[in-house]
């Protein structure tokens, strides 16, 4: 794929997306248009890499979001990559997604927004129920954990329920 193409898979990515805050986050670490990277593979040859596209910095977490249609690609050719360093692994594959959208509410930069919930599942784990309103990343997990101890019955997380 070519910059323009990635750049419209982000866009059309993104089409569903409602919450402002989301859209703001992902307006200013957008990397537009996307930049040619090339990502180390760590399962190949000493020294392989691919080549792949940046298409989300956030160098406050020193991490990104690179587009690339080898190693876990196609498949899979959304990843997190770590920035900041002259030669970028591509990491682990559960580091890489389908889609632009759940790469980014797997990132760091997805947790310097308020939108986190804690949930309650049951002990068959089939169902879940949100149990506070949104708050921040840190505050949802203080609580995760605490009731992790507390209540043994049932199984708790930290979640957000924006559409995309």
């Amino acid at each position: 794929m070519r910059s323009a193409e990635i750049a419209t898979a982000v866009d059309e990515d993104l089409a569903n997306l409602r919450d402002p805050r989301v859209l703001a986050s992902i307006k200013a670490l957008r990397v537009t248009p996307p930049t040619p990277i090339r990502l180390g593979w760590d399962y190949g040859a000493p020294g392989e890499t691919f080549d792949g596209w940046l298409v989300l910095s956030d160098p406050g977490q020193r991490t990104g979001i690179a587009y690339c249609d080898q190693g876990f690609g196609p498949k899979s050719p959304w990843g997190l990559i770590g920035i900041g360093e002259a030669s970028p692994s591509m990491g682990m594959d559960s580091g890489w997604f389908r889609r632009f959208m759940d790469a980014y509410f797997d990132s760091f930069s997805a947790t310097d927004l308020p939108i986190w919930k804690v949930v309650r599942r049951n002990s068959d784990r089939t169902s879940r129920t949100p149990i506070t309103e949104e708050m921040s990343w840190e505050e949802a997990w203080k609580i995760v954990h605490r009731l992790r101890k507390e209540d043994s019955g049932h199984a708790y997380d930290c979640e957000h329920d924006i559409s995309y």
